[in-house]
């Protein structure tokens, strides 16, 4: 490993071993909160895939908002985001999450404090996280990382691309692993849905287990329980209930 990327990784242990250990404070909203995010910095399918979340949960008549950072825009503060506003107002992607879901966005530097002003604000019933699996001041009920398959062949910053070591992927509850060199985009709503209907599932079963679940993009998305390793699965597999 490259030294500098040596020293990042072990910036990074150290902050998640203070989270781990409590040394570190975590916050908690009063709905629960759902978290879509992942370990490298750019495009990895995220963005789709909350708006592939929400529409199923539109569909389940559930009600619910987005917080996200709402990066590239010109302040930090807390705004709801106006569909009709510009990337610079509230960033690119909470500003297509708005136009796509045609729900409330909040976006805030401080995701805890746009949640209570969500609370106060609107009467969702669970909010949905966008790219915030490095955000662990903010705790979060359910943990969906999205992989793209160029990640398993990258590094740490600041010589690669990777915010965190693969093994951080123990943390998750579900690991949507893309092995589709085309790239991160979902070819269909179908293959989205298939694999948010797995992540259902596994949200609504009591069975504790610290074993993330991969959904291997194939022909459709599937699902199964299994140790996720540095190596993505061989082929796909199937949905175990």
């Amino acid at each position: 490993m490259n030294p500098l990327s040596g020293i990042f990784g072990a910036g990074v242990a150290l902050r998640n071993a203070l989270y781990d250990r409590g040394v570190l404070k975590v916050r908690k909203l009063t709905r629960p909160v759902v978290s879509v995010g992942n370990i490298s910095v750019g495009g990895s399918g995220k963005t789709p895939f909350v708006i592939a979340l929400g529409e199923l949960l539109k569909e389940r008549g559930i009600a619910f908002d987005v917080l996200s950072r709402g990066y590239g825009r010109g302040s930090s503060e807390i705004a709801v985001v106006d569909p009709q506003g510009s990337p610079q107002e509230f960033g690119d992607e909470p500003l297509l999450i708005a136009r796509k879901l045609e729900i409330p966005v909040v976006v805030g530097a401080d995701r805890y404090q746009a949640g209570l002003f969500a609370e106060k604000k609107f009467d969702a019933q669970v909010h949905l996280l966008d790219d915030a699996f490095q955000h662990r001041q903010l705790n979060r009920d359910f943990d969906v990382v999205v992989v793209p398959a160029s990640d398993l062949e990258d590094t740490l910053l600041p010589v690669g691309r990777l915010r965190e070591p693969i093994s951080s992927l123990n943390r998750a509850d579900v690991v949507v692993y893309d092995g589709d060199e085309a790239g991160p985009e979902y070819s269909s709503m179908r293959d989205a849905r298939d694999s948010l209907e797995a992540v259902e599932r596994v949200m609504k079963s009591e069975e504790e287990t610290a074993t993330p679940i991969v959904l291997v993009k194939a022909e459709t998305w599937r699902i199964t329980r299994r140790t996720y390793v540095d190596e993505p699965p061989n082929k796909p597999c199937g949905v175990t209930e």
